[in-house]
């Protein structure tokens, strides 16, 4: 089938959208373990490709749901401190090959990504104004669709077991090991795999390893809820939860 149309017609089977930089890593490792059949995007708001690099958010983009959807968000200080370190280590690097093409693009559009993380926060394309703009948006529409499950970062984080379990039961899956999937994706396991795991092993769940010897490009970085106040300068944290306020969050 062309591509476009199905997009146009809506994906099929299980989806699971989230903002980049949301914990999808982690839950899509343990969903895998788990055996569950999810595809996962961003609701059409991807940023790895060069071209999407600083988008603006203009709405929920249904084609990219599926007949059973899982949102998946988190607080959107975490979520722009998490994008802050990609964009900068992973995307808008000059060892990227089309670092010049972005930054001329982006310098022509006067939306250069901050280099101080505590701008790139506050920033109304890069920081947590738009990651609350989606989560809102999308929250709202989902709880109105059929078929759909609504899940946080931080409630996952609080009780993996119960939390996994209720996706994988909405996600129809069956005789699956719960405690086996809670050991095999904790934080310390995944990263001992992105640190010295097999290459294929790596590759088949997106966990890049390091470069260099900056912690800050690892895939499985920190996964601390609210991490962000260890990274940005208290007046801009009060900042930055006004923000969130404004769309209904309490970060």
């Amino acid at each position: 089938m062309n591509i476009l149309k199905l997009f146009s017609r809506g994906l099929r089977g299980n989806v699971l959208v989230s903002y980049p930089k949301s914990g999808r890593t982690w839950v899509r490792f343990a969903l895998k373990l788990g055996g569950a059949d999810v595809k996962f995007n961003h609701g059409g708001y991807a940023t790895r490709d060069p071209s999407e690099l600083g988008y603006r958010f203009e709405g929920v983009r249904p084609r990219f749901f599926g007949d059973r959807n899982v949102l998946l968000h988190r607080n959107p200080i975490d979520t722009a401190v998490s994008e802050y370190y990609q964009i900068h280590n992973r995307i808008f690097n000059k060892t990227h090959p089309n670092f010049d093409k972005m930054k001329h693009r982006l310098e022509s559009q006067n939306i250069l990504p901050p280099d101080d993380i505590n701008e790139f926060v506050l920033h109304p394309i890069w920081g947590c104004k738009k990651v609350s703009e989606f989560n809102r948006a999308h929250i709202d529409y989902f709880k109105k669709s059929k078929n759909s499950k609504i899940v946080s970062y931080e409630d996952l984080r609080t009780d993996p077991e119960v939390g996994f379990s209720d996706l994988l039961d909405f996600l129809q899956v069956t005789n699956y090991d719960i405690d086996h999937i809670v050991k095999k994706s904790s934080f310390e396991s995944m990263r001992e795999i992105e640190l010295t795991g097999d290459p294929d092993e790596r590759k088949r769940h997106a966990l890049y390893g390091k470069k260099g010897n900056d912690e800050n490009t690892l895939k499985v970085r920190r996964g601390k809820v609210k991490g962000y106040m260890d990274a940005l300068k208290p007046e801009v944290v009060a900042a930055a939860r006004r923000v969130c306020r404004e769309y209904g969050f309490q970060p």
